[in-house]
């Protein structure tokens, strides 16, 4: 029989309704929908308004630019020659007789290298006057010669020198003294520039020639093309391609770099200085080491200083 006190505690129980913990479970999955609205629909939504919002702005190719690998470094190209030649010429006509001569073979001054026999029957010797390595055989026994005509040459090998020529503003910056990295015949060495030559008279704005000493055992002989880099602290050359550049009406030879890291930035016109060309491109000074820069493409209209763009092509 269900007494008064039963009844109470039944209504109380009503009265203060189902658990909590039941209310919680049930209003989970309600939470969770609210969450993902919230944010990842947030998110969704606001991918595609960016995504609207860019296609306002023009569109512009770009390549990437890194300096770093490039150093402090001017890149030439030059030619081994040689400051001291002995040449050893006929002194009348005459029939080579002999040839001590070989070629890149090491010789001392006052060495007889050629033996020729006059007409009347005398025999004439001919002397180099330097030490150094035999670098040309122009005759063999039986060989006619007229005079003048040079039996073999000596070269001075201590006195080998790259010469290379620089662009004017190159030649305002390149010092005597500045290391050069070489590469002749495929070996690498290290030289010095010696002597930056003044411009020729009248003609300021010419290129200017550089001499380069060559180490000791360098193995190059003369006519050899060198790949020359010169170092020094005052440029610093990146190479770009040749459809970065753009004529500017009050800046000169000039490229354009898109400013800042995102996919916007805003155009800003760059001066530069031509240091040396490639079949790519040009070094030129003037550049950070790392950005992006505008690329000259029938795609897209050229933009102007100050504009702001979006990144439509990296090439």
């Amino acid at each position: 029989m269900t007494t008064a006190a039963d009844f109470d505690t039944d209504l109380e129980e009503d009265e203060r309704g189902p658990p909590w913990g039941t209310i919680i479970a049930s209003a989970l999955p309600l939470v969770g929908v609210v969450y993902f609205l919230t944010f990842h629909g947030a998110m969704l939504f606001g991918e595609k308004e960016s995504q609207a919002a860019l296609e306002h702005y023009p569109a512009v190719a770009v390549v990437f630019i890194d300096g770093d690998s490039e150093g402090r470094a001017l890149p030439l190209e030059g030619l081994v020659s040689a400051e001291r030649v002995a040449n050893l010429r006929a002194t009348s006509d005459g029939v080579v007789d002999s040839v001590a001569a070989v070629p890149g073979a090491k010789v001392a001054a006052g060495d007889t290298l050629c033996t020729l026999r006059r007409g009347d029957g005398k025999r004439v010797l001919l002397r180099t006057t330097l030490a150094g390595e035999v670098s040309a055989v122009s005759a063999k026994p039986g060989s006619a010669l007229a005079k003048g005509e040079p039996c073999a040459s000596v070269t001075d090998t201590s006195s080998m020198i790259v010469t290379a020529e620089l662009s004017a503003p190159a030649a305002e910056v390149v010092q005597p003294g500045d290391t050069a990295e070489l590469i002749v015949a495929e070996r690498k060495m290290r030289g010095k520039v010696r002597v930056v030559y003044p411009p020729m008279r009248g003609r300021p704005d010419a290129g200017r020639i550089a001499e380069i000493e060559m180490p000791e055992g360098h193995g190059g002989q003369a006519g050899m093309k060198a790949e020359v880099r010169i170092r020094t602290q005052q440029i610093s050359a990146v190479h770009v391609p040749f459809d970065t550049l753009t004529l500017h009406p009050a800046k000169g030879m000039s490229v354009r770099i898109v400013q800042g890291d995102g996919p916007l930035g805003v155009i800003e016109t760059l001066p530069v200085l031509l240091v040396a060309a490639t079949d790519k491109g040009f070094y030129v000074d003037g550049l950070p080491e790392s950005g992006r820069l505008v690329v000259n493409d029938v795609d897209f209209p050229p933009p102007v200083d100050g504009e702001k763009v979006r990144i439509g092509k990296v090439i």
